[in-house]
């Protein structure tokens, strides 16, 4: 279960950006699936410079919250390991920094970083079609 419970972003003392945000999203090893074995999704919209990116990127420890708490099955991410803890919760932004060379060589480079070592090997297909 990934489990955010009241967490909290200010801009400044007086100013949150947002706050207690609350959200329990059901983890399987397929991914986000519910009982039936249909995937989950999560929509979080709002106005530009509302919060999301800002959320998001609090959620995968790419930047730190002000308060509340972020956990997957009970544990934070000092507890996995920021680099296990990115390798589990993604952050995936609009514009992806450019790499050299082909979506292959990409996907070979992410594959050899120590935190995705242990993991199931990555299909580029397999991969489209999720």
């Amino acid at each position: 279960m990934l489990s955010i419970v009241n967490l909290s972003k200010n801009i400044d003392k007086t100013h949150p950006l947002f706050a207690n945000v609350n959200i329990q999203l059901p983890v399987h090893k397929n991914g986000y699936l519910n009982a039936n074995g249909v995937t989950e999704r999560l929509v979080i919209r709002g106005s530009s410079g509302s919060g999301k990116t800002t959320l998001l990127r609090c959620i995968s420890s790419l930047d730190s919250h002000d308060s509340g708490s972020i956990t997957l099955d009970g544990k934070t991410p000092e507890e996995i390991g920021i680099p296990q803890w990115r390798s589990n919760i993604c952050y995936v932004p609009q514009h992806m920094p450019r790499l050299p060379g082909t979506p292959h060589d990409y996907l070979r480079t992410i594959k050899s970083l120590k935190a995705q070592k242990a993991k199931y090997e990555l299909d580029p297909v397999e991969i489209a079609y999720r």
